[in-house]
C-alpha cells in the first residue's frame, strides 16, 4: 500500500508539473501568434514598420519558427534592404531547408544585388532537393553562360 501511495504521488505531481510547463509553452505560444496576427494585419495596411516590429517581436518569442523570418525578409526586401532581407532568409533556410519557397526568394535577392555565383549555389541546393526539376539545371546553365563559365556549363548540360 505505501508502494501505491509513493507511486500515486510520483504519477500526480508529475502530471501536475506537466501540466504546469505546458501551460508556460502555450501562453508563449499565444504572445507569439499574437505578435504574428498583429503583423499580418499592419502588413495588409501598408504600415510595414509597425509589421516589422511585430514580425521581430515574434522571432525574439520563438527563434526556432521561419515564418516571422521570411515575412520580415520579404519587407525589407520591398524597402530595398537587401541585407537584411538575406540575413533572414538565410536563418529561415537554417530552420527549414528544404522550403523550397525560402530558396527561390533568396534567388530574388541575389538577384537584385547581380550576385549570380550565390544564386547558381541556391540553384544547386535545389537540384539536391528534386534532382528532376529540368527548370534548376536550364537555370543553373544560364548563370554559368552569365559568368562565362562555359566550362561548368557545359558540365550541367552534360553531366
Amino acid at each position: 500500500m505505501k508502494k501505491l501511495s509513493i507511486v500515486l504521488i510520483l504519477f500526480f505531481s508529475t502530471i501536475k508539473m506537466y501540466s504546469q510547463a505546458n501551460n508556460i509553452l502555450i501562453a508563449k505560444d499565444l504572445k507569439y501568434y499574437k505578435h504574428y496576427f498583429l503583423a499580418e494585419k499592419h502588413k495588409a495596411l501598408d504600415e510595414h514598420e509597425d509589421a516589422l516590429r511585430e514580425y521581430e517581436n515574434c522571432i525574439t518569442q520563438n527563434p526556432k519558427e521561419s515564418a516571422a523570418l521570411f515575412e520580415a525578409a520579404k519587407i525589407y526586401f520591398k524597402q530595398g534592404d537587401y541585407k537584411q532581407a538575406e540575413k533572414h532568409m538565410l536563418n529561415a533556410r537554417k530552420i527549414y531547408p528544404e522550403n523550397i519557397w525560402y530558396a527561390y526568394f533568396l534567388m530574388d535577392i541575389y538577384s537584385q544585388n547581380f550576385d549570380l555565383k550565390k544564386q547558381a549555389g541556391i540553384l544547386h541546393e535545389l537540384i539536391k532537393i528534386d534532382q528532376k526539376n529540368l527548370i534548376y539545371y536550364l537555370e543553373l546553365i544560364t548563370i554559368y553562360i552569365d559568368l562565362e563559365d562555359y566550362t561548368k556549363a557545359l558540365k550541367e548540360l552534360y553531366g
